[in-house]
């Protein structure tokens, strides 16, 4: 997929580290109404948040160490607990800077947030933040070994990220302009890692999720005025806003 950035904005992706580290929050926590959604918790006395999957025992937490984000994988009774290390981050999407120009490693790495586990509670989707105004999907396997990008990696993404019931696809909202703007629908076909965007006007907003039998993709945008709209485009599942 051709990058959708311009060459002028590559100087600012790749300007020398910003000096303050932020962190960013993780996704909503799961309730009745939408069942779909994560376990997320987080102790108001810490700083780790912790993500359990709706299949399996392996709980992903986040936490903080020397003022920054790091991700350990461990067993639910607290065995096989392990740090992951971002190294040799593979990366097969097309048009993406390659790990010498844009790295994710642990020393480049700003923030991790918006932890998901896949339905199957193999992989671990986390959005991270390894450079000026950019962010990309990561999959980190449920051992924290093998750990690949799939999304583009030129921009910024916003809102949520979500599987599809079979694993097999993960949507996300990323914007197309300057600055964090313009923001539209994507979904990548795992395994080919192939990325297709679904919306091409700029206005997306909500998060989506996949559902289990329509075959569109249901999510929200905004006109001029600031008025929400609905529209549809096709996919093979359905993703609804939430």
């Amino acid at each position: 997929m051709p990058r959708i950035h311009s060459r002028a904005r590559a100087a600012r992706i790749l300007a020398p580290r910003l000096l303050a580290f932020y962190a960013l929050p993780l996704a909503a926590c799961s309730s009745p109404a939408d069942p779909t959604a994560p376990i997320v918790a987080r102790s108001p006395l810490s700083p780790v948040q912790v993500v359990a999957p709706l299949k399996g025992d392996r709980l992903a937490t986040i936490e903080m160490e020397e003022n920054r984000e790091v991700l350990y994988l461990q067993n639910a009774d607290g065995s096989n607990r392990v740090r992951v290390h971002f190294r040799n981050v593979h990366d097969h999407v097309a048009g993406n800077y390659p790990p010498s120009m844009l790295p994710v490693t642990d020393e480049t790495i700003r923030a991790i947030r918006r932890a998901k586990w896949s339905p199957d509670g193999q992989q671990l989707a986390v959005i991270v933040v390894p450079g000026n105004d950019v962010a990309e999907v990561v999959l980190v396997s449920a051992d924290g070994h093998d750990i690949r990008t799939v999304s583009p990696n030129g921009q910024y993404l916003v809102g949520d990220i979500d599987w599809s019931p079979d694993s097999r696809r993960i949507a996300y909202t990323m914007t197309t302009g300057p600055f964090a703007s313009l923001p539209d629908l994507f979904v990548t076909e795992l395994g080919p890692d192939q990325v297709r965007r679904l919306t091409t006007s700029g206005k997306a907003r909500a998060s989506t999720r996949f559902g289990s039998a329509s075959m569109a993709s249901a999510f929200t945008s905004r006109n001029a005025s600031g008025w929400p709209l609905t529209a549809s485009t096709r996919c093979r599942g359905c993703c609804r806003p939430t």
